[in-house]
């Protein structure tokens, strides 16, 4: 199914455009595949992470905020660290500008799995209370 042809109402404003709405059937085992994507492959070695829906949202949320992490301290120190290698200042610009644009994305990245993260934990928790 394309991104155009999903059912999109009901749609938490930012929710991944990969991933069926919350409550839609089959949206939690989409979630779970595209939280796998935002993880280093050798996490798939876990099978507590493919057994908890909820620790593999956790795991996933804090890998991309820790790439967030990683990529301001490398922005923040582009000029001075690639100076210091001898770079070209276009080639520093252009650094910059990467960082800027992967920054907006990992930002993007992260409201994402913080959505998909608490609806996992809503179902979780209204399972646990006799609901669905």
């Amino acid at each position: 199914m394309t991104d155009d042809a999903r059912p999109r109402t009901g749609v938490p404003p930012g929710w991944p455009a990969r991933v069926l709405p919350p409550g839609t059937p089959g949206w939690q085992e989409e979630a779970q595949r595209w939280l796998w994507e935002l993880l280093p492959a050798q996490y798939g070695r876990h099978p507590l992470l493919h057994r908890q829906p909820v620790l593999l949202a956790r795991q996933a949320l804090l890998q991309v905020e820790a790439e967030l992490v990683a990529l301001r301290k490398g922005s923040r120190s582009a000029r001075v660290d690639l100076a210091g290698l001898a770079m070209d200042p276009a080639v520093v610009e252009e650094a910059l500008r990467l960082y800027a644009a992967e920054g907006e994305r990992l930002q993007e990245l992260a409201g994402q799995a913080r959505l998909v993260t608490d609806a996992l934990v809503h179902d979780v928790r209204r399972a646990g209370a006799g609901g669905g």
